[in-house]
């Protein structure tokens, strides 16, 4: 099942960071790897979520927000000023994020940090600083959750805080 659970992890992943937005399979892949992390054995949980330096509750959370983030985009509707309903477990480095969490950026934040700031992050980054840029004179920080040195957090290397430093 571990095994199983980590294939359909990797192709999930590739399906968020890789391919086109919208298409109905992803979404069925990344629903059915929440469904299936849920039931796996706490030892498996443990390992899968070690693999990304973390807890199996944040890294459940996590791949929640993921989903939801996924499926807001696949179905068109905006990001912009919209609050979550799955909001991501943060480390204790990213506290002062707290007060937004229903926002985009702690998601963000969540993605930095399982992607451990590589390339596809630094190609997700720059998009993103490509697109904020083009919409700067409308855009309200505020309602995405970003703070003002936003471009300095997210450039950031990621901190390798252990669990026992996390909050909820």
């Amino acid at each position: 099942m571990l095994f199983c659970f980590l294939v359909l992890m990797a192709n999930c992943l590739s399906f968020i960071f890789h391919a086109q937005v919208g298409s109905e399979a992803k979404g069925h892949h990344l629903n059915l790897m929440t469904l299936l992390f849920s039931i796996l054995k706490t030892e498996d949980k443990k390992k899968i979520a070690a693999l990304y330096n973390t807890s199996p509750s944040y890294f459940n959370s996590w791949i929640l927000s993921l989903v939801e983030v996924r499926n807001i985009c696949a179905h068109y509707t905006r990001l912009y000023n919209l609050p979550l309903k799955q909001t991501p477990r943060l480390y204790g480095e990213n506290k002062v994020y707290r007060h937004d969490i229903n926002k985009i950026f702690p998601v963000l934040l969540v993605i930095k940090r399982m992607l451990n700031s590589n390339e596809q992050w630094e190609s997700l980054f720059r998009d993103l600083k490509t697109t904020i840029n083009k919409y700067l004179p409308v855009i309200r920080f505020d309602y995405m959750g970003f703070p003002s040195n936003w471009q300095e957090v997210l450039s950031g290397l990621p901190n390798s805080t252990k669990p026992e430093n996390q909050y909820e």
